[in-house]
């Protein structure tokens, strides 16, 4: 979640503290800092949870065969 937290708010924040280059490139799209982050995060949930349980099952398939 820290990665989509730095994702979304480094590039695509928009407010008066600071505004990121893709706010500043295209003003029109406003802030989309938590569309962003919600993506990015749920895209490395699912990458990250994939990758575990391909590992878990091929763990677990070697150890019932013998």
């Amino acid at each position: 979640m820290a990665i989509g937290l730095v994702v979304s708010i480094g590039l695509f924040s928009n407010n008066a503290i600071y505004t990121g280059p893709i706010p500043k490139a295209n003003p029109q799209w406003g802030d989309i800092t938590f569309i962003v982050g919600f993506v990015v995060t749920a895209a490395l949930y699912y990458g990250f949870t994939m990758a575990t349980r391909r590992q878990t099952t091929a763990g677990m398939a070697g150890s019932r065969a013998a």
